[in-house]
This record gives C-alpha cells, structure tokens and sequence, in this order.
C-alpha cells in the first residue's frame, strides 16, 4: 500500500481551481519526480501532500487514512517537508535548526534531551553536513544550507520525505550531490517525493516521474514513459530530442535549429568544451561567422552556452564518453565547415575523439587552428594519448594560435 496518496483531487486557490483530479502515490523504498512548466500545478500539489491546502474533491490519504482528519504532530512524524526558504527567525546555528526537526516527538514542555541531540547528529552525518553543526546558517553556501534543512527533516525520523524543488539555485556539482542523497535515502527504505524543475535530473535519479500540465495530470510512468518528445512538446511548447542515455534511461536536448542558409558568413567549427569555448562563440558570431560545436556533453558550460545561441551542435549524455552515433555526426559537421577551431580544452578518455574529427577534417583540407594556452601538458589526463594526437595534427598542418586575438587574424585569411 502507498505511503501517501492523492485520490482525484481538485485544488483550488481563493475560489479559482488550481489543480483538477489529480492521482498520484508514493510508496516506501520509492523516489517520485513531479516535473512540468511553470504553473503547471507542482507546488499546489505539494501544498496538498504536505497538509497545508485541504482539496475542494477527492482525498489525501496518508497510510490509508484521510490526511486532513489526523492531528498535526500525528502527521508530522510520518511526513518532513523540505521547502525551498530557510527558517526565519534569529540566526540559528545549522544544529539549532536540525534540532527544530525534533519538535513533534518532544514532550510537553518541548526540552530536547539526549537522545534528540543524538538523532540531529545522526541526520547530519547522513547528509555529510556534522562537520558544519555550529556554524550560522546564513554563513553556509546554498547546497550546505539544502543538506541541512534536509537533515532537519530527517530529524524527524519520518517515513516519508517531500521536497519543494531541492536543487533550486544550487550549481550542477550540488545538484547531483543533493539527487545521490535523495538516492541514498530511498534505498533506506524512505518514501521520497521531490518537485523538480530539471527534466534530466528526474530522468537520470526518480524511480517514477510525474507531468503536469495547466493543472493536470498529462502523464506518469518510469521516466522512459514519461519524458519522450511528444509529452515535452505538449507541457513545455518546444521540441526536444530524446535520446538513451549509458544507464539506459532518457536524457533530452533541444532540437538543434535549422543550418545556415547557404551564402551566409564563413562557417567555423569549434571542438570545445568546459567553457572554454563560449567566449569564442559569442566573438565568432559578432564578427558574421556561421559558428558550430561537438561534441558537447549535455550540461556541459559549453552546451547550454551553444544551446541558448542558436548553435549547430553534436551533443552527448551528461557525463559520457563520446558514442559511435555521436562521433559520425561530429565527423560530417566538423568536415563540412570551413575551419575548424580546437579550443584548450582538458582531455580525458571520454572526449579524446574531438581530437581525432579535428585530425579527420586536417587530413580532408580543413583549416584547423588550435589555441594552446594553457598548454597541452597541463590538460592531458589520458597518459599522453591527447599529446600525440596533437602531434599529428601539428604534422598534418594545424596552425597554432595563441589568442583569441590572434585566431580571428587568421580566421579572416581564410579562402
């Protein structure tokens, strides 16, 4: 039986419906994504699940009993609530705060004893946050003050963990860092319910995912039943491409745009990655050139800049090594363009291949540049294999460029 459930709920704000006849479960042992567009309803469901806004229709069961009929220190420690603001108040201590989780098992009088201290202590040792139980929490960063509200929610010792979009305003290394905890605490037997904004993310970590849309319920399923083109493109408006990702579940990435039309500005490619390459996007295409890249990890700094610019790109999963698919299509746009520029990019095992399309264009008469600073041997992880691919590709004639500066000298000689 589920944990929580909402049976057909309706919800409404001020007399004006919010939310109509949504169903949707969570179980022990289970992580459930809620994902869709701005005003889609997530945050009003959330309210619902969490006891704060009573349904107009249908019903919230926790434990197969009505929710909204069951005393609130009753409900509270089955169910902690992880909310997007810090506590207000004085400027507590990160323990302070975790202890405040305390509150529904505390007696009459409210005194924490021993045994609170040591439960707070254990929550933030789950959440790697011990280490800061005395500092001020407005003196924290954004995903330690997240791992300690979250702590303070397991501090309570509930069976159940919502949270209102637990990766808002943290960058990606906390992002993935606040998922692997929320991971680690359904496999401990938790039930977790999380409002996320980042379709990836809920693909990459939720056992199950659930889209709205204007209020509704427009799918719910694994992320593989949930997160395909057709349903993005009904909640969201816009086309994506969905792909398969090494672990086999979805990643998505917007449709790339149309090319050029032919007679355009001289087309130059860039093999870039991990920022090194958005500056030279925005100064290519300022000076009139039709600018590409590949291939570019899914979240990489370098993708979201080429995405939000309109580039024509070659695209990977988040985090993985360049496929076959992937690198066929980097070989054909990187060929047909009339330079290709390889930026100073850092080089692991994953992403040797860019180096081998710049190798392939240079060998087919590509103009092939190469920006060099910092040099090579501060960028090479791969035991010296990214070395001796840039040998080659000096030997097949890439030029040398030593600034940005300078690149665009040369670019404007070409033929």
């Amino acid at each position: 039986m589920a944990l929580l459930a909402a049976e057909q709920v309706t919800l409404s704000y001020l007399g004006t419906t919010a939310a109509w006849d949504l169903s949707l479960a969570v179980a022990s042992g289970e992580l459930v994504g809620v994902v869709g567009p701005n005003g889609s309803g997530k945050s009003t469901l959330l309210r619902a699940l969490s006891r704060v806004l009573p349904p107009q229709g249908g019903q919230v069961l926790l434990d197969g009993q009505d929710l909204y009929r069951l005393h609130a220190r009753q409900v509270a420690r089955q169910v902690a609530v992880v909310g997007q603001e810090p506590p207000a108040g004085f400027d507590w201590s990160v323990l302070e705060v975790v202890l405040m989780g305390r509150s529904p098992h505390l007696g009459r009088f409210g005194q924490e004893h021993r045994r609170d201290l040591e439960i707070a202590c254990q929550a933030l040792e789950l959440t790697s946050a011990l280490h800061l139980a005395y500092r001020p929490l407005s003196e924290i960063s954004g995903g330690e003050r997240q791992r300690a509200l979250v702590a303070r929610a397991l501090a309570q010792q509930p069976a159940l963990l919502l949270l209102d979009e637990p990766t808002a305003h943290l960058d990606l290394n906390h992002q993935l860092e606040m998922m692997s905890l929320l991971v680690r605490l359904r496999d401990q037997g938790l039930g977790v319910l999380a409002v996320l904004h980042d379709l990836n993310l809920a693909a990459a970590y939720c056992d199950r995912v659930a889209l709205l849309h204007a209020g509704r319920l427009l799918a719910q399923g694994t992320p593989a039943q949930v997160i395909t083109a057709a349903h993005v493109r009904r909640a969201y408006s816009m086309e994506v491409l969905v792909k398969q990702g090494p672990t086999g579940r979805p990643y998505l990435t917007s449709a790339p745009p149309a090319p050029s039309p032919a007679g355009g500005g001289r087309w130059v490619h860039l093999i870039c990655g991990a920022g090194t390459g958005e500056p030279l996007m925005r100064a290519l295409l300022a000076a009139g050139y039709r600018v590409s890249a590949g291939v570019l990890n899914v979240e990489d700094s370098d993708q979201v800049a080429a995405q939000a610019l309109g580039l024509e790109r070659v695209e990977e999963a988040p985090f993985s090594p360049i496929s076959e698919e992937a690198h066929a299509r980097h070989l054909a746009l990187a060929g047909a363009a009339d330079a290709v520029v390889v930026t100073a990019v850092p080089y692991g095992h994953g992403n040797l291949r860019n180096l081998e399309a710049a190798l392939a264009a240079a060998g087919a008469g590509r103009p092939v540049y190469l920006l060099d600073q910092p040099a090579l041997a501060e960028r090479d992880f791969t035991g010296g294999k990214a070395a001796a691919l840039h040998q080659q590709l000096l030997a097949a004639g890439a030029r040398v460029a030593e600034s940005e500066a300078a690149l665009l000298a040369q670019l404007e000689c070409l033929p």
